[in-house]
């Protein structure tokens, strides 16, 4: 199969594949359904809770304090307390998948997204693991300050003084608002995106076709390779063309004008060529003189007509034949004629 492309081609490749992905695209976004997310933060205000219980004594918070409040949203507990409260048959697991926490230490807050295929789910879901991760850590605090105080029934009163703080007033955990739910897919950005995609990749294949097996497309690249002269010819014909015919014809008038395609793929172009040339002859026996040769190799190996019977070579390049198959075409028959002129149809 030939690399080269005509430029109609390659306009075509580039917009089929731009097409073809962001229909993949599409089909990609409307196989997952109706996607919505929502997101509730948490503001991390207190941390360091058996400190506090121990000294009495705070602490700023940090951006490790936050990442662990983080590790304690996302886990097992925490997602199955949410799970019993919102009781739509999910359990944690389920949860797990369907909620991402994400700390933020510019802002000591932990934000957590959850996603779902109606909006109201993906809030509620939200919502509950907030709750949850609240109830978890005032859980973790009374259970501390149960086994802090030892025998001392002074200080264990004291620290359940300290714990009734953190749970009645200070409160480590603040729940924020949580935002209205977002359409997430479809989402067309994925289909843009998928669209690029392929509009590179054509570009891509286009370019490496180019420079892997560069092609004819005007004559002037193929007078260059054979230095010779070259015209081109359309559905119609061409005026050069005819006057190419006519020179031969004229000036060479005993043997036959020989019409050689470059390879195989070029042959019918060949054909057609030879057929309109022998329309522009003058009579009968100056049409004869038109004869299309099958390929290169056919011309040259036995049984072959000899020097005297050919007053001419013309080789055929559609565009977008290779370079290389020209130079080769003219290579293997310059031994017996060297080539007159190259003809390159559209």
């Amino acid at each position: 199969m030939k690399l080269n492309l005509s430029r109609r081609a390659a306009a075509v490749l580039v917009v089929g594949l731009a097409l073809a992905g962001a229909g993949g695209g599409y089909a990609l976004e409307h196989s997952r359904g109706e996607q919505f997310e929502a997101s509730t933060d948490v503001l991390v205000r207190f941390w360091s809770v058996e400190s506090f219980l121990l000294t009495g004594q705070s602490s700023t918070v940090s951006s490790a304090d936050v990442a662990d409040a983080a590790t304690l949203a996302g886990s097992r507990d925490v997602l199955d307390r949410a799970a019993d409260d919102l009781g739509d048959g999910r359990d944690g697991a389920a949860l797990a998948g369907a909620v991402v926490v994400t700390p933020s230490s510019s802002s000591n807050a932990v934000s957590i997204t959850a996603t779902a295929t109606d909006a109201a789910t993906a809030e509620a879901t939200s919502e509950a693991v907030a709750a949850a991760m609240i109830d978890a850590l005032e859980d973790r605090i009374t259970t501390s300050s149960a086994g802090l105080g030892g025998e001392d029934g002074e200080f264990q009163a004291l620290i359940e003084q300290r714990a009734r703080v953190l749970t009645r007033g200070v409160q480590p955990l603040v729940a924020l608002a949580t935002g209205d739910a977002q359409q997430t897919s479809p989402a067309y950005a994925t289909v843009a995106a998928f669209g690029i995609v392929g509009l590179a990749a054509g570009a891509l294949l286009v370019i490496g076709a180019r420079f892997a097996r560069p092609g004819i497309e005007e004559p002037r690249v193929a007078q260059r390779i054979v230095e010779r002269p070259a015209v081109g010819f359309g559905d119609g014909g061409s005026p050069e063309a005819a006057r190419l015919v006519r020179r031969l014809l004229d000036d060479r008038p005993r043997g036959s004008v020989l019409i050689v395609p470059v390879d195989a793929d070029a042959e019918k172009a060949a054909q057609t060529f030879a057929e309109w040339a022998r329309k522009r002859s003058a009579d009968g026996s100056e049409a004869s003189r038109v004869v299309a040769a099958t390929d290169p190799a056919g011309v040259v190996l036995s049984p072959r007509p000899a020097a005297g019977q050919v007053a001419a070579v013309v080789l055929v390049a559609p565009r977008g034949t290779a370079r290389r198959a020209l130079a080769d075409a003219a290579t293997l028959l310059a031994p017996w004629q060297a080539v007159d002129a190259v003809v390159v149809p559209a």
